[in-house]
């Protein structure tokens, strides 16, 4: 829970005291860039760069750094200096920039235990090989690789070079989701590391192959995702910048890929197959079908701002009696003298979807946008990608004025808006609990 009396504000960044650690966020202040702001008294552990105006990776920010987000910036490299200058770096989000070039041995000797270079299409996936090799002997974790590969054009056969560099690392989630893989070699599954624990290659164009019935190997498995394969983009690709042939990304590793075999692909009748899944599996998410095992203790966690107490107890009373639903709202079921912040995240991790009333009012309520923000946190760390948010519009309000991180869910994701078409509140309410 953050210390009030330790919130301070300068110009430029926000910072916060969160269990004894500081952080700084500079999100979205048109930054070109990146603050000095070394010689502050207390040592900064994360700093929020995001969506700023960054063209090249921030080397003048505290060596004390662990968490480090520059995403949607315009960087388009990451030489094999710039994550040296921060020693203790356990994770780096570079999401949505304009990277065109990770330079081999780039993440070498690194601290690293989660990374994130989704949604820059000029790298393409070929960049694996490379972020595999360098990582190799590294403590990762978290490996998110998704929307590397250009959305139309050739497409991809992934194959055990791209992953036996991860072979003996620790790594528990890797999320390839995005990428036109097309075919799975058939010593990809087996090659991958005993720990790993969420697998996602949703939105791809794999056929059922042979890879299916490895599942099985996966013996720390819980979270598998295939679903939505084959799916015909629907997004304007007028404004995507990409590349649709592979690098020629040369590393002692890849050198030798023209001596090695060619990759064994199989494809299996659906009609005939067996799948033999891992004990530990929780989750199965295989062509648009879901499998879901793990109980919530609440269908939906309601996040509202004071001022819409009453439209929200409204809405809780019916889809608790109408539909069945169980509801967690804070003023109910919050438990007195817990801090607020850990009341609000065991709400959202008890609860299977999170929904928030979004009003003015809301927007600026800290609480309310601090369990906006949760949610979308557990979305990626707890629920591998999965998006446990519905935004509910209760007024009109401009889009300029919305975080940028609301306007991008709205934008990939559906939302309801009251009145909206709904004649009533009923037919509201009943729209709402299909969603949940």
């Amino acid at each position: 829970m953050a210390n009030e009396n330790l919130i301070n504000r300068d110009s430029t960044c926000f910072f916060t005291a969160i269990e004894g650690e500081f952080y700084a966020n500079c999100s979205n202040k048109n930054l070109q860039n990146a603050p000095n702001i070394s010689g502050l008294i207390y040592p900064i552990v994360g700093i929020d760069l995001s969506i700023n105006l960054l063209s090249k990776f921030p080397t003048n920010l505290p060596k004390t750094l662990k968490y480090l987000n520059v995403s949607a910036n315009s960087l388009d490299r990451l030489s094999r200096h710039d994550i040296r200058e921060y020693p203790q770096l356990i994770e780096l989000r570079m999401s949505k920039c304009k990277l065109k070039v990770l330079e081999s041995h780039s993440l070498n000797g690194s601290q690293l235990r989660y990374l994130d270079v989704s949604g820059n299409r000029q790298l393409t996936l070929s960049v694996l090989k490379n972020i595999s090799c360098d990582l190799s002997e590294s403590f990762i974790e978290t490996l998110i690789l998704d929307e590397l590969q250009c959305p139309i054009g050739p497409s991809i056969v992934l194959t055990r070079n791209h992953v036996k560099c991860l072979r003996n690392t620790s790594l528990k989630m890797l999320s390839l989701a995005s990428n036109r893989i097309v075919y799975l070699d058939v010593y990809v599954i087996p090659t991958l590391p005993e720990s790993l624990t969420v697998l996602n290659f949703s939105d791809n164009k794999l056929t059922m192959g042979l890879y299916a019935s490895q599942f099985g190997l996966l013996k720390s498995m819980k979270v598998l995702d295939f679903s939505y394969q084959s799916r015909i983009p629907v997004q304007n690709f007028e404004n995507i910048e990409c590349t649709y042939t592979e690098k020629n990304c040369k590393t002692e590793e890849t050198e030798r890929e023209g001596s090695e075999r060619e990759p064994k692909i199989y494809d299996i009748h659906p009609s005939i197959y067996t799948i033999y899944l891992p004990q530990s599996l929780e989750k199965l998410y295989l062509h648009d079908y879901t499998v879901d095992p793990k109980p919530y203790r609440y269908d939906a966690f309601i996040s509202y701002a004071a001022e819409n107490e009453t439209f929200a107890i409204d809405v809780i009373n019916d889809l608790e009696r109408k539909s069945n639903l169980k509801v967690c709202f804070h003023s109910r079921d919050f438990i007195p003298g817990t801090a607020i912040a850990d009341n609000i995240s065991n709400a959202i991790q008890n609860s299977r979807r999170t929904v928030c009333f979004v009003t003015s009012h809301f927007l600026q309520s800290y609480w309310c946008m601090f369990e906006f923000n949760m949610a979308r946190m557990v979305s990626f760390y707890s629920r591998a990608g999965e998006n446990v948010l519905i935004l509910v519009l209760l007024e009109k309000y401009p889009a300029h004025k919305m975080p940028l991180d609301m306007l991008e869910l709205m934008q990939y994701n559906s939302y309801l808006e009251y009145p909206g078409n709904f004649v009533d509140k009923e037919s509201f309410t009943s729209q709402l609990a299909k969603h949940l």
